[in-house]
């Protein structure tokens, strides 16, 4: 953390060795909006490099109740992507949609979670819409023991491509409970 409460997410080799970086609650937060909004980020994130926003529960029921924001730069049948809004499990047809947004600095990345639904958004500075999707489909995990996450992690274990050290900074991270009745 800096001094303006800004986190900072590195990949780094540190003795011969690459080290990634991630941040988890200690408590669950269940059904809510959870908000992330990115601060400095690489004009393109390293073909290598993950950046995830995410829910996760130690215990495999219900698929570790995990629910994904990836900024990741892959290509699917000839189209770039710079990332996927999933429902695990991501490998089950209509779990995942890809996203084609590059991430900007100061995007808000969020995903609102109902017993029957998850809404993930970017949002730009202004709060203008710039992508979106709505899961209703199998599969929505119920509140348990997750715990929000935020990793910056090297997929497969590669180093960067230009091994070069990684940073990506998150301004900050809300979240709003769902309302009860």
């Amino acid at each position: 953390m800096d001094g303006n409460g800004r986190l900072h997410l590195q990949i780094r080799e540190i003795n011969g060795r690459w080290s990634a970086a991630e941040v988890f609650s200690t408590t669950s937060l269940g059904y809510g909006t959870y908000v992330f909004t990115l601060g400095a980020t690489p004009d393109d994130i390293d073909r290598n490099a993950v950046l995830a926003f995410l829910t996760w529960d130690d215990d495999p029921t219900q698929n570790h109740r995990e629910m994904d924001i990836e900024l990741r730069r892959r290509e699917i049948d000839g189209t770039e992507y710079t990332g996927a809004f999933t429902v695990q499990p991501w490998d089950e047809p209509g779990h995942t949609q890809n996203i084609e947004t590059k991430p900007i600095t100061g995007y808000e990345y969020s995903f609102h979670w109902t017993p029957g639904s998850v809404e993930f958004l970017i949002l730009d500075r202004s709060g203008g819409l710039v992508d979106s999707w709505m899961y209703t489909g199998s599969g929505i995990p119920s509140p348990g023991n997750e715990k929000v996450r935020i990793n910056l992690w090297l997929d497969g274990a590669k180093p960067p491509m230009d091994l070069l050290p990684i940073e990506v900074v998150i301004e900050k991270f809300t979240f709003r409970p769902l309302p009860t009745e």
